[in-house]
């Protein structure tokens, strides 16, 4: 099976969910502690507001309490404001999250063990499409890189603590464009 997987570096910082003028300041102090955080993606055809995917809150809840407790989780949106968007049956598409560096790794489990709960019998056959942005702001400079994957569940977590580890490069180099690889059989 086929997955694609990109990395680019971006500006969306953890500082700059924090600083969005849509949130109230009580959710922007909340987002400003945050180590791990999902983030909406802005609008979807008439809807032009902040939009999560389907089953959001279940995955906020799993890394409230799974993640380390030195982490702190939140996510990038007023309650009122909250909405959530149905898509595809044979695609699981899950919340934009950004993380500082540190926990990345463990994040990625945990949205793998998110799958593997909500999916059950259906996770070695589905397909996922995920966002994770793994912020590496030292207090002076911003810096954050997103790694997006679409492809296998089975495959994801591996492909991604990948790419995680690939940041801890002195320079790390955005993939341009989209990578396209045969993963080799499981037999």
């Amino acid at each position: 099976m086929d997955h694609t997987l990109s990395t680019n570096q971006t500006e969306r910082t953890l500082q700059y969910w924090s600083s969005l003028d849509s949130l109230s300041a009580e959710t922007q102090r909340a987002v400003q502690k945050a180590s791990v955080l999902i983030v909406p993606q802005n609008g979807f055809r008439d809807h032009t507001g902040p939009v999560f995917p389907t089953g959001t809150v279940e995955l906020f809840r799993l890394l409230r309490e799974r993640s380390p407790q030195s982490a702190t989780v939140e996510i990038a949106v007023d309650e009122p404001q909250y909405k959530e968007l149905t898509l595809h049956y044979d695609l699981v598409t899950l919340a934009g999250v950004v993380v500082e560096y540190v926990v990345a790794p463990v994040v990625a489990g945990l949205l793998v063990e998110y799958l593997k709960v909500r999916l059950g019998d259906r996770f070695s056959k589905s397909e996922v499409e995920a966002s994770i942005t793994v912020d590496q702001s030292d207090g002076v400079s911003h810096r954050a890189w997103e790694i997006k994957y679409k492809g296998p569940a089975p495959t994801f977590e591996n492909t991604v603590q990948r790419a995680i580890a690939a940041l801890a490069q002195p320079e790390p180099k955005p993939v341009e464009n989209t990578t396209k690889r045969e993963l080799p059989s499981e037999n």
